[in-house]
């Protein structure tokens, strides 16, 4: 692994393609190594998150996509973006900003419980988010604890239990004193952790952003579940692995044929244009979406065969390792490694090495 002041040529090459969406959302703004095709590319996408953050009073913006299509490096990107955050200023006008980032995990072998994995889990952690960003909330939310509650260290923890959770969720939507002067901004991502309960979940937050339109906003990520499209599909928002498609297709050319010039002159002397295009889009509709799974597929193939550069060589390797990762049989202590490192928070089931 490269260090974070060191990135490796692939690392730069996300780096400057997610930044091209997030730190590019100012007219004509683009890394320096994005070509016009991939700046074409990004533009609707540029415009339409652009608009969200800075003018729109339509509370959610939806990013959805595949496992490992980006969704969670593009919520990170926007949440962090000093761009984004002047746009969300400007929203604001004379009100303050309070934006709170919420990434859902599943934390290492743990399984969550029930009793997390619900809605009353989310709302605990949005809530819990909220006024560790802004404190003052927390007698408007929970008054009765707030007011009862010694303020002493000595004593056990308060208890709040999930009715009452309810009813601070519901304070949290009616109370007109709480968007006086603020305006509220919220970054979630990983929901599909909880597995279940989406529509209840999905139910709460619109109430939240349709008893507040003109002060809440919600970057929201999902892998396209069917609840969160019929839920969401009124409002605006991007489709990763259509994004990312251009990206990636500049992957594979540089991953071929500049990234090694020893291995490149023998892939370009075994292949034909019209073959190494053919292998492009063969590489494109194997990976369907996943940038992680291509540049899994691509590093084996140029760590372990490297005299691998024909286009009957290449593809057929490419179809069987494909086919083995689907069924979970990948046998190389290389490829099980890799996978699970890189599926930390959502492992496929593989054999035990």
């Amino acid at each position: 692994m490269s260090s974070p002041s060191s990135p490796s040529p692939r690392e730069r090459r996300i780096l400057e393609f997610w930044q091209g969406v997030c730190d590019g959302l100012k007219a004509g703004a683009c890394p320096s190594l994005m070509s016009l095709e991939h700046r074409r590319a990004l533009e609707p996408t540029r415009k339409a998150l652009a608009s969200w953050l800075k003018y729109s009073d339509s509370g959610f913006f939806h990013i959805s996509g595949k496992p490992r299509s980006g969704k969670t490096k593009m919520i990170d990107y926007i949440a962090y973006s000093e761009v984004a955050r002047k746009h969300l200023k400007t929203w604001c006008k004379t009100k303050r900003l309070t934006q709170t980032n919420i990434f859902f995990r599943r934390m290492g072998d743990r399984r969550e419980t029930s009793c997390e994995s619900n809605l009353q889990g989310m709302l605990r952690v949005i809530l819990w988010s909220l006024i560790n960003d802004k404190q003052e909330l927390t007698p408007r939310l929970f008054p009765r604890q707030y007011d009862s509650y010694p303020r002493d260290f000595d004593e056990d923890p308060c208890v709040i239990d999930d009715e009452e959770v309810l009813l601070a969720w519901d304070r949290l939507a009616k109370l007109d004193d709480i968007y006086t002067d603020d305006k509220f901004v919220l970054y979630l991502d990983g929901l599909n952790h909880f597995k279940q309960g989406f529509p209840r979940m999905l139910d709460h937050l619109k109430q939240w952003v349709l008893a507040r339109p003109l002060d809440v906003k919600i970057c929201i990520s999902s892998r396209g579940e069917v609840e969160f499209q019929d839920s969401l599909k009124s409002y605006p928002g991007i489709i990763m692995h259509e994004v990312s498609q251009a990206d990636m297709l500049w992957y594979i050319r540089w991953a071929l044929l500049h990234d090694d010039e020893d291995y490149a002159a023998r892939y370009v002397r075994n292949t034909s244009p019209l073959e190494r295009e053919e292998l492009e889009q063969h590489f494109l509709t194997k990976v369907n979406g996943s940038f992680f799974l291509l540049w899994s597929l691509i590093g084996r193939i140029k760590l372990t065969f490297k005299d691998m550069t024909s286009r009957d060589a290449i593809k057929g390797f490419v179809d069987d390792w494909m086919q083995q990762y689907e069924q979970g049989t990948l046998n190389d202590h290389v490829d099980q490694q890799l996978l699970r490192e890189s599926y930390r928070d959502d492992p496929p089931k593989l054999p035990q090495v």
